[in-house]
């Protein structure tokens, strides 16, 4: 069972511009319509947590107190990525940054064509990453120079502004595209090898905005948004079958399960019958990434809160904080704690209550 482990701490002050009310405000205000949803990581003892106030705030794990604030070319809206002793960062003004995180001195910093909605991923010396306008990049990891990008399109009606980030694959980049389309790119310089059809390009929204997820048997599981799901051979991109489930913008596997989520529903699909074995209805909101865990499922809704189901069976355990909203992406790295930060700029730690005693935590 999670509890608290101590009582909420507010980490992005408000600082609201009245500008906001009619405009973007302005780099360091917070908009009076505020959305934290930049999750915290954690690294040998310190939570790095950003947000719309332009910071990164180095928190101390054992004391909860702020030990540096970090001033940002822009607002985080995603989750710190770290690589070794690197610290990446992406603002909604395009540039990525690194830190150190012995020293929090900057390494690098590099300007793209737009914001940076997503976590950016390390593989090897390169980071790859999606800007807002959906242009594919690999930097250096060392020095954050440009090794290649790619120009993609967009869906010519109306779609969603959530993008799938890639997942590599050997010497391949699968990433969902927002006119619908798979693509299986080469990872050395991005260029297309081949695209799969999955969302209905003839009506709106149908991003695949799902990120591309490694199942059993060497497939893949990804989701139109207006058509469903979609399960590919990882090697060729022929669709093996799919399962007419609209509105999804998150996946996870098990070994027997897909889970599919979506506004205000969950949805867990057996891979060897294909057939739908649970369903999980929440109030309201959309769900930030999922964690599975000990046989346990754990999300957040950007409008309500923390959920906890048995992953079997999809019957709630827990649910923390209702109202609040969680948008930003959890850090369950420790095996004992849940780091959150609601919408509204609150640090949560969840621990898991020691059984032995009354009252105690591991």
């Amino acid at each position: 069972m999670l509890v608290l482990k101590k009582a909420p701490t507010k980490i992005i002050a408000p600082n609201y511009c009245l500008s906001s009310l009619f405009s973007e405000p302005e780099i360091g205000c917070i908009s009076w319509n505020r959305y934290e949803n930049a999750g915290p990581v954690t690294h040998q003892g310190h939570i790095y947590i950003g947000g719309t106030d332009g910071k990164l705030h180095v928190i101390s794990q054992d004391t909860g107190l702020t030990q540096k604030r970090i001033a940002l070319p822009g607002k985080l809206r995603s989750q710190p990525t770290l690589a070794g002793d690197s610290l990446l960062l992406g603002t909604d003004q395009g540039y990525v940054v690194s830190l150190n995180t012995h020293t929090w001195e900057q390494n690098w910093q590099q300007k793209l064509d737009a914001e940076l909605p997503n976590p950016l991923l390390v593989s090897g010396d390169q980071v790859y990453l999606v800007s807002g306008l959906a242009t594919l990049y690999a930097l250096h990891l060392d020095t954050g120079d440009i090794s290649w990008e790619q120009k993609r399109p967009f869906s010519a009606g109306l779609g969603l502004k959530a993008l799938s980030n890639p997942l590599m694959m050997g010497d391949k980049l699968v990433v969902g595209n927002p006119s619908g389309k798979l693509e299986f790119r080469r990872l050395s310089d991005g260029d297309l090898l081949f695209d799969v059809a999955v969302g209905d390009p003839k009506k709106s929204f149908p991003n695949v905005a799902t990120d591309a997820t490694l199942l059993p048997n060497h497939q893949i599981a990804v989701a139109g948004f207006n058509q469903g799901l979609a399960i590919l051979e990882a090697s060729t991109g022929e669709i093996s079958w799919t399962l007419a489930l609209p509105n999804i913008t998150r996946l996870i596997a098990t070994d027997k399960l897909l889970i599919a989520a979506g506004p205000k529903e969950l949805t867990a699909i057996d891979l060897n019958t294909q057939k739908i074995t649970w369903r999980f209805s929440y109030l309201k909101g959309t769900p930030n990434r999922l964690i599975a865990k000990n046989s346990l499922l754990y999300f957040g809704s950007d409008q309500d809160a923390l959920y906890v189901l048995d992953i079997h069976t999809g019957r709630p355990h827990q649910i923390l904080g209702s109202g609040l909203g969680f948008a930003g992406d959890f850090d369950f790295s420790s095996e004992h704690t849940l780091f959150a930060l609601s919408t509204a700029g609150y640090l949560y730690q969840y621990g898991r209550k020691n059984n032995s005693s009354c009252c105690g935590f591991n």
